[in-house]
């Protein structure tokens, strides 16, 4: 799918004294010289590669990366939930390489909806935050100097709203037992219904992992994301379990003692 793109990029002269200025302004340009030469080498890009490479192109991004790639790595998501959902409840550790051959069934299905709810949303939230970006392109300085922060606020509000909505997603379906379908829309009403609390939990929350990560990113030459971004994805698993056990009022085990939240009944 690739390698027809690849052909009239390599041969276009074009593209590449575009990129060679684009490489130029990244080592030692501003944010806003970058998003202008960024900007300029994609429209040289898709003027010079024909139509077809286009719909290539975008099918490998739409359904092999943003389909089939998050099918792949997120069928770790369901069995990971469960074995945090029984050390909760029950203080007891499972495998998790058990789990997840015991359940590949339950997260195939899980995991293809996810899938598919996430590329739209992500889809959207990559063009807002597109749009955001051209305040770079104002003519005055003020706008560029707060465009960056306004952008990255913007995506971090995006990212909490994401995550309220997907919340209860998987707590239902591991504590509840619902179907995945039915389970995503039961998950929707109760952010909804809890949207309050839920997103300023996770706004808080999506700020202190941007802020990591991107400290990871930058003084460890990257490498740091090896530990940030897992480290990132399990915190988030467990504050979904454990705002779900309280909306709820289940008690569960921190540190080894019963947590009982305050709805919940003490028999």
């Amino acid at each position: 799918m690739l390698i027809p793109v690849g052909i009239e990029v390599f041969h276009s002269e074009a593209i590449v004294y575009q990129y060679r200025d684009f490489v130029e302004i990244l080592n030692g340009g501003n944010i806003a010289e970058i998003f202008r030469e960024s900007r300029m080498l994609a429209w040289v890009f898709f003027d010079i590669v024909s139509v077809g490479s286009i719909i290539s192109l975008a099918f490998f991004a739409f359904v092999v990366m943003g389909i089939l790639a998050r099918y792949l790595l997120g069928l770790y998501e369901l069995p990971l939930a469960e074995v945090m959902d029984t050390y909760l409840t029950t203080g007891a550790k499972v495998s998790f390489a058990g789990r997840i051959v015991a359940s590949v069934g339950r997260a195939s299905v899980f995991v293809f909806y996810k899938s598919i709810f996430l590329l739209l949303y992500d889809a959207l939230m990559v063009a807002i935050v597109f749009m955001t970006l051209n305040l770079l392109l104002v003519p005055n300085s003020i706008v560029v100097f707060i465009a960056p922060f306004f952008t990255m606020l913007i995506l971090i509000c995006l990212l909490a709203l994401r995550s309220v909505l997907t919340t209860s997603w998987t707590p239902l379906i591991v504590v509840d037992k619902m179907k995945p379908l039915p389970a995503l829309f039961a998950g929707i009403k109760v952010g909804f219904g809890n949207f309050g609390q839920l997103f300023t939990v996770y706004l808080v929350s999506w700020l202190i992992i941007v802020i990591i990560n991107y400290i990871a990113a930058v003084n460890i030459f990257g490498v740091g994301l090896i530990l940030t971004i897992p480290i990132s994805v399990l915190f988030l698993k467990i504050l979904s379990l454990v705002l779900f056990y309280n909306r709820t009022n289940r008690r569960y085990y921190v540190d080894g003692k019963i947590f009982t939240p305050s709805g919940a009944s003490n028999e």
